[in-house]
């Protein structure tokens, strides 16, 4: 036989449990409030809508070498990931290397198939990625391009990339980025 049980406990229990609610919203709610805002751009956008796990790393100013970048993100250089957009005139691709590396555009070249690469304009980059020069990312951009990303840039774990804001960046494992950004990896540096 099932026991019954009177209104005034029912209603106790049920206040009980309303007053735990509360006190559970009220502590995520401060939680949330100490979380770092993660500003609305194409790259995070992506990042989300593909549901890649990713640390925001804010800036106190904003940075566009990598030098710059590196030390307001308190990474090595070696972890930044430099994309360089290279272009024939008809043929776009980036070409993505740590920091504290330079592209040789002739490798590029040859991986591509394609004439002499030169660095794009500025006008060109922002028209390609729909990102200003020194905040360009592989992913989330404008228009689908190539991505090759350098063999040693490739072993590392977890790599820094421009989020398409000067004042922040982001921290993702490696092997996502390649993954969404659909890359080949060579040696390119």
């Amino acid at each position: 036989m099932a026991k019954r049980h009177s209104k005034k406990g029912v209603k106790r229990t049920v206040k009980t449990a309303k007053k735990a609610v509360k006190k559970v919203l009220k502590a995520v709610k401060r939680v949330k409030e100490k979380l770092p805002k993660v500003p609305s751009t194409p790259v995070t956008r992506y990042l989300l809508e593909h549901g890649v796990a990713f640390s925001p790393l804010p800036h106190s100013r904003a940075a566009y070498t990598s030098e710059e970048i590196a030390k307001e993100r308190h990474r090595p250089a070696s972890s930044i990931v430099k994309c360089i957009v290279l272009t024939d005139g008809e043929n776009s691709c980036i070409a993505c290397v740590s920091g504290d590396r330079k592209v040789k555009a002739g490798l590029v070249r040859d991986i591509v198939g394609t004439g002499k690469l030169q660095f794009a304009s500025e006008a060109l980059l922002k028209k390609l990625t729909g990102m200003p020069a020194g905040t360009t990312a592989p992913i989330g951009i404008k228009q689908i391009l190539p991505v090759i990303v350098d063999k040693k840039l490739a072993a590392k774990g977890k790599v820094s990339i421009s989020s398409g804001n000067p004042k922040f960046g982001l921290e993702l494992s490696v092997g996502d980025l390649i993954k969404l950004a659909g890359a080949k990896i060579a040696v390119i540096s």
